[in-house]
């Protein structure tokens, strides 16, 4: 139905309302081109994510935004993070039977990014390394069994892209990552399956620069602390909160469509207020070293000795490694100049803009159509 003159002002305002609605949130299905710009995500799709300058590393090492959404027959993630001679970590739990309970090697795991990391059966993991120098971290993802890891980054279907920029003399790689992995790569059940109920249990962690080393950063974060200390040491971090995700409300055995990933993805454990609360270390981590560990990152504690294993491939313990403990001083750094931790989606910011500019444009065409049915 075409607008009145007496209705144009309220139908401008409706306009602009839906302009802005659809700028800021979206809902599934939704697909996107992977290319590591998470502008292509609204904000329904975002998650709690994770406080910005909370981490045990300093404030060049740092977790940030988790996106999520999905199409017909893809899960699309994406991620922004702060590293330098740091590993970052995404483990999902998928609900099937099996994963990895632990990255340990010292508990019988010999996969990818050994970590002193505990949980319920990861079955996925998203992870790379950071080095100390501009040189751009290649992204792997994996399955994952309780004494293993499988790369299956190059497979049918899995798309996985990173895009930063590199910071050698604030000592930081501000990135951000984004996958698209088929239900089929998940469940193996055919294109567009997923099992009756499906949900996700989702959680970032950021390890130290050696395999086997602690955390030093964790989304969301957790009630217990967060422990630096390395696999060796035998004191573990159990994760217990997720960013929980609902793929399949009705049980009919497809991924939702019309849904908003990110607003309903769950509370933490134990009432975590993920906005808010810090990664604290635990009581028992240890004191501060009084020297450097060896030659490479200065952690602030005491990592005790590691595995040795180069699993995943990065040059731990190069000799010469700066320090990566050193404090910003931009502020605010954006990963790409359309996405940061502090202002979320860019796409809000565009779309008010746009917005705006519609809204405007019908309250002017509403001031010609008074004007010409006055004359």
């Amino acid at each position: 139905m075409l607008c009145t003159v007496q209705r144009v002002f309220m139908c401008a305002a409706l306009a602009a309302t839906l302009l802005l609605g659809f700028a800021a949130g979206a809902t599934t299905y939704h697909g996107m081109t992977v290319d590591g710009d998470l502008s292509d995500f609204g904000t329904d799709e975002l998650t709690a994510g994770d406080p910005l300058g909370d981490g045990l590393y300093g404030a060049n090492n740092d977790l940030g935004q988790l996106a999520v959404t999905w199409d017909a027959t893809n899960l699309y993630l994406g991620f922004d993070y702060h590293a330098w001679g740091t590993a970052v970590l995404y483990l999902i739990e998928t609900g099937q039977s099996g994963g990895a309970t632990t990255l340990c090697p010292v508990s019988g795991y010999t996969g990818a990014f050994p970590t002193n990391v505990q949980g319920p059966g990861f079955d996925l993991m998203l992870g790379l390394f950071a080095p100390t120098d501009a040189t751009a971290p290649v992204p792997y993802f994996y399955t994952l069994t309780a004494t293993g890891s499988s790369d299956i980054t190059a497979s049918a279907g899995v798309e996985l892209k990173l895009k930063e920029t590199v910071d050698t003399t604030g000592l930081q790689h501000m990135g951000a990552v984004e996958l698209k992995l088929p239900w089929n790569a998940i469940y193996g059940l055919g294109a567009g399956k997923v099992p009756p109920g499906a949900t996700l249990k989702i959680a970032g962690v950021l390890r130290g620069k050696l395999d086997g080393d602690g955390l030093g950063d964790v989304s969301p974060n957790p009630t217990g602390g967060v422990n630096l200390s390395a696999c060796g040491s035998m004191t573990g971090n159990t994760l217990a909160a997720f960013h929980e995700l609902t793929v399949d409300a009705n049980s009919d055995g497809v991924p939702e469509s019309g849904w908003s990933p990110g607003s309903n993805s769950g509370t933490p454990d134990a009432g975590v207020d993920t906005a808010t609360t810090p990664d604290l270390p635990l009581a028992d981590a240890g004191p501060p070293d009084a020297a450097p560990d060896g030659p490479g990152l200065e952690l602030g504690v005491d990592l005790g000795p590691t595995d040795g294993a180069t699993a995943d491939g990065a040059t731990d313990g190069a000799a010469g490694e700066p320090a990566p403990d050193l404090p910003r001083t931009d502020g605010v750094v954006a990963t790409d100049g359309k996405f940061t931790d502090e202002e979320g989606c860019a796409c809000s910011a565009k779309g008010s803009s746009a917005s705006a500019s519609a809204a405007l444009s019908l309250f002017l065409l509403g001031l010609v159509l008074v004007d010409r049915r006055r004359g």
